[in-house]
């Protein structure tokens, strides 16, 4: 697939929420396993009727592997109508702001890098989460030259072309917005979170898991 004949500005629309799934594991790192951990997280910290929150669900990979493990309240939030019409939606539902209730557990992989209002952001999801839940974040954290390189090299191991990798890097200028680690360990401690742990890093991308534990 050459991107830079599909795309000037980056966008998830109807051609990519056809090929997410494959798309996701091209071009970004560790994208397996950080489902798999989203999902080790709620066997952990929830019940099996606690109230679980997707925020940036996407095609609903991450909903649909906590469906399986028998996890049935389920919500998934995501800008992109495209997006929302692959969903499965007759297993979770999906809206494109965060509902009006409170959550056990929280996670946003990939999602908030393409908003440049971050902080309010999390501050909405600290607002939305329960007491003593539980809050996973994954971003992209890092413009550093060399990183990218490294990134750029994962791609290429994965049959992503250099064509392709050059186009998608042009068509993210002015849509996706980033902060370095520093930033989100400060800002997510700002807003209420402790024991924040980084538990997934690779070339330009962290996950973070955070608690919102309160004080008695």
């Amino acid at each position: 697939m050459n991107l830079k004949k599909v795309y000037q500005v980056w966008k998830f629309d109807n051609h990519i929420a056809t090929v997410y799934s494959d798309h996701a594991l091209q071009h970004i790192p560790n994208y397996l396993e950080v489902l798999e951990l989203s999902c080790n997280i709620a066997d952990d910290f929830c019940t099996k009727d606690s109230a679980i929150c997707d925020f940036g669900s996407a095609n609903g990979n991450t909903l649909l592997k906590l469906y399986d493990r028998n996890f049935k309240n389920l919500y998934g939030v995501e800008n992109s109508q495209s997006m929302i019409d692959h969903c499965p939606s007759d297993k979770f539902k999906i809206s494109k702001t965060l509902p009006d209730i409170k959550f056990d557990y929280i996670i946003a992989n990939w999602s908030l890098h393409f908003n440049q209002n971050k902080e309010e952001i999390l501050k909405n999801i600290f607002d939305k989460l329960n007491p003593n839940s539980v809050f996973l974040l994954s971003d992209k954290v890092s413009l550093d030259a060399y990183s990218i390189s490294k990134y750029h090299s994962w791609k290429q191991q994965q049959g992503v072309s250099d064509l392709d990798i050059k186009a998608k890097e042009e068509s993210l200028v002015g849509s996706m917005f980033i902060n370095d680690v520093c930033w989100y360990l400060d800002t997510l401690k700002q807003v209420g979170f402790k024991n924040i742990e980084i538990v997934n890093s690779h070339w330009c991308f962290n996950t973070f898991f955070c608690r919102k534990t309160i004080d008695t």
